[in-house]
């Protein structure tokens, strides 16, 4: 089954707001309401966008998020 029309509307803005590398992927899925990290790599993948490495970036209030380490 593909994604819904809502769906694929959120995995574009998704993938838009991810490649402008501006915001963590927490304040993306926040700010879309995408409950889960799983459904947002989701979105991207749905949108061809590949993910190929990660790295912790420590935040002050010990939140961990993980950000793609492509510049």
């Amino acid at each position: 089954a593909g994604l819904s029309e809502e769906a694929k509307r959120k995995a574009e803005i998704a993938g838009g707001l991810y490649l402008a590398k501006k915001l963590t992927v927490k304040e993306i899925c926040t700010s879309l309401g995408i409950k889960s990290n799983a459904t947002f790599y989701r979105y991207l993948k749905n949108q061809g966008i590949e993910v190929d490495g990660w790295m912790q970036v420590p935040k002050s209030n010990n939140n961990k998020d993980y950000v793609s380490a492509n510049k």
